[in-house]
């Protein structure tokens, strides 16, 4: 991981420990000092053979079947349609059997639709990252039982970083025990949101629709706090009455911008939510 990366935690992180809003007032102190992170997800190649099915190339792989799902939802769903296509349509919608092969009534069915030659990318895991004790000390402030979401921008332009910063947010709060709720990545007006891991990256389409993202994570995962992390100020801001009124009633958004492009935007609805601005020290 870049050194430049560890030092802009270690200052910016640091910066939050200064808010008086009630949502961070300390929670009881653990006996941790640091933390682990891991690195940004690396992926090996694949090839389905006759008789695999995702759980099954999980196990033989050592990682999470859902890992594998998302490090393959976009192939597959756009496999999906063609795939199926020289099926009937009573076929497609039977409800005998527990196979999951085109089968429209299961909403996971695209993950099990699989035939020989496919090429899946399957997780590999990597080092852990160190935290800097800074950043341990803030994620520590949040009190327990809060639920908080991870809002990242999935539009591609320093990609790498932010889902580096967005796995060092997730694995800070999951070491200290705190409410994780969701992880929601957004592009183009689409807001996908998954559990609570940093999932696979689209790296696609130039909208940030970042106003309406965190609308739409707050709607879906109902959290206390919102940790946004973006390199753009974002497309969909219009900053009337109406938009302040509608941004203040966001949970405190922790806006951390990678890019001082944000600074302004991002100050303001900080500011608007009593949450707290997170700008880049170096690049």
């Amino acid at each position: 991981m870049p050194i430049r990366l560890v030092l802009v935690l270690a200052t910016v992180f640091s910066l939050i420990a200064c808010s008086n809003e009630a949502e961070l007032t300390p929670a009881p102190k653990t006996s941790a000092t640091n933390v682990v992170a891991p690195e940004a997800t690396k992926y090996v190649d694949y090839t389905v053979v006759k008789g695999d099915f995702i759980v099954k190339i999980a196990l033989d792989q050592g990682v999470g079947y859902e890992q594998v799902m998302l490090a393959n939802e976009q192939m597959l769903k756009g496999a999906y349609p063609e795939i199926c296509s020289v099926y009937s349509e009573k076929y497609r919608n039977r409800t005998r059997g527990n196979g999951h092969f085109c089968r429209d009534n299961l909403s996971d069915s695209w993950a099990n639709t699989l035939v020989p030659g496919q090429v899946l990318k399957i997780p590999v895991a990597m080092p852990k990252v160190e935290v800097p004790e800074e950043v341990s000390k803030i994620v520590e402030t949040i009190p327990n039982g809060k639920r908080v979401a991870i809002v990242i921008d999935d539009t591609g332009s320093m990609d790498d970083d932010q889902r580096i910063v967005g796995e060092l947010w997730a694995g800070s709060l999951k070491a200290y025990g705190k409410s994780l709720v969701g992880v929601c990545l957004y592009a183009d007006d689409e807001v996908r949101c998954y559990s609570n891991n940093v999932p696979e990256f689209y790296v696609r389409g130039d909208k940030e629709n970042t106003f309406d993202a965190l609308k739409k994570a707050s709607d879906k995962t109902s959290a206390d706090i919102i940790v946004l992390v973006t390199d753009e100020p974002g497309d969909d801001w219009e900053w009337n009455n109406w938009v302040a009124d509608d941004v203040s009633n966001l949970p405190p958004v922790m806006a951390h911008c990678l890019n001082f492009s944000c600074e302004e935007n991002l100050n303001r609805v900080a500011k608007i939510t009593g949450g707290k601005y997170i700008g880049p020290m170096y690049r």
